[in-house]
């Protein structure tokens, strides 16, 4: 279980090929949220026709790291969409020119990938209106202190430190959620904008949830609430986070 609002839905595993498992939890009968852990190695670029997913030259021109990547991803989807009832024509997402997913009409979702773990939320927009999803790896100690300034304030970490974590797992953390926060955000207000937009203002570690709260002129601007629920978990070497909200 990645996140704990969700309930176990369905469990697949191979032994062999490109995908290894696929984890598929609900939330209230309507929200899916499909992972899946796959091998690189096993990739080669049949495995597009072999999953019946769209292969875009975007991609084709990729790195076999990007290409796994991004065939993962959109195979939890196309799972995801199917769920939802959604026609196989309508279970294909591409990319928009500014590379964010394009879903398909009155669908809301958000997606995330990382070495060889992939994860989709997905679900109809009458039922939720914002959805962030991410995956990190656990940053090293080294990186998470060169990325530091760009990621948070002291007193950000120091509420993840005085709660008992690294600095290094604070910080990736941190990210994560920063990350989800964008994501479900960027459809909203249609911009980029950096991390110092927003800042860790509580942390309930028993829940495994903190607060991140944008700063006021940008709430203003955009006509958004001051304050996000981000949920948090660590699995092995991956923390993974989650923005969902009515």
């Amino acid at each position: 279980m990645l996140f704990d609002q969700f309930e176990p839905f369905a469990e697949e595993h191979w032994h062999s090929g490109f995908i290894r498992c696929i984890r598929h939890q609900l939330y209230k009968n309507s929200t899916h949220l499909l992972s899946c852990e796959f091998n690189i190695h096993s990739y080669n670029d049949q495995c597009f026709v072999a999953h019946g997913i769209d292969f875009p030259d975007e991609v084709r021109a990729a790195v076999i790291k990007r290409k796994a990547e991004y065939l993962a991803a959109r195979i939890v989807v196309k799972q995801a969409l199917s769920a939802l009832g959604l026609e196989v024509a309508q279970q294909q997402v591409s990319i928009a020119k500014d590379r964010s997913p394009v879903w398909p009409k009155d669908i809301i979702g958000s997606i995330s990938h990382t070495q060889d773990f992939a994860v989709c939320c997905v679900t109809r927009a009458a039922e939720i209106s914002l959805i962030g999803v991410d995956s990190e790896l656990i940053l090293s100690a080294p990186a998470a202190r060169s990325l530091a300034a760009e990621i948070h304030n002291e007193t950000e970490l120091k509420l993840m430190t005085d709660a008992g974590f690294s600095e290094a797992v604070g910080t990736s953390i941190i990210f994560s959620a920063k990350e989800s926060l964008y994501k479900a955000l960027y459809p909203v207000v249609c911009c980029y904008f950096g991390f110092e937009q927003a800042r860790v203002s509580q942390l309930d570690l028993q829940r495994s949830r903190l607060t991140l709260t944008l700063c006021r002129s940008f709430a203003s601007q955009h006509g958004l609430a001051s304050d996000y629920t981000i949920q948090f978990s660590i699995k092995g070497t991956l923390v993974h986070t989650l923005l969902l909200q009515s």
